[in-house]
This record gives C-alpha cells, sequence and structure tokens, in this order.
C-alpha cells in the first residue's frame, strides 16, 4: 500500500500507479496503469504466469511507479524480484569433439 509521512494508506489522490513486469532479457512482458484519483480501495495489481510462456530463465521484474497524473513526473518507483527455476530449451547439451572448419556443413 501507499503512505507517506501523515497518512498510513493513500488510496487515492491525483496520482497515476504503474505496474510492469520484466523477463530476465528486462522485456515487458505486462503492463497496467491506473489513474486512482476517485478510487476508493486499496490499490493492488496481479500477474499470472501463463504455463506455456515462452520467457527466458532468470529473474522476473515487478516495477512498481508512482506519478503525477498531470506532469507524469514520477514520485516513487519499487522493484522487486522474483527468480524463475526455469530450464532453457538448449540445457545441459552435449557435443563430441569434431574438426571442424568455419563454412563446414
Amino acid at each position: 500500500h501507499l503512505f507517506n509521512t501523515s497518512h498510513s494508506n493513500i488510496v487515492q489522490g491525483d496520482f497515476t500507479v504503474r505496474f510492469r513486469v520484466l523477463d530476465a532479457s528486462l522485456v515487458t512482458i505486462a503492463f497496467d496503469s491506473r489513474k486512482v484519483a476517485k478510487n476508493l480501495e486499496n490499490i493492488s495489481f496481479s500477474y499470472h504466469l501463463p504455463p506455456d510462456a515462452l520467457v527466458p530463465a532468470g529473474r522476473l521484474t515487478f516495477i512498481f511507479e508512482v506519478l503525477n497524473s498531470t506532469t507524469r513526473v514520477k514520485h516513487t518507483v519499487s522493484t522487486l524480484w522474483y527468480q524463475l527455476p526455469l530450464r532453457m530449451a538448449a540445457h545441459s547439451i552435449e557435443q563430441d569433439k569434431v574438426d571442424a572448419s568455419l563454412g563446414d556443413i
């Protein structure tokens, strides 16, 4: 939840909250943005990685940004990540030593 020194739970104001999910190559795979000027509930986002998603092994990064709705200036940025326990398609490949030259098939 959002808070400051005088308010423990801010749910509305002249700001926009953005949520981004990036894969291990830092490509955005999900995005959500909400203007919360008239919001009455706690601000929350969720993301579900589909089982057949083609993402590289490594971290999923979650970025939460609060910005002024008028000027678009960022006020707060918070980042957290989750380590994906995936194996890549070309995992544990072994090849015998072969004499080869550039251009060989």
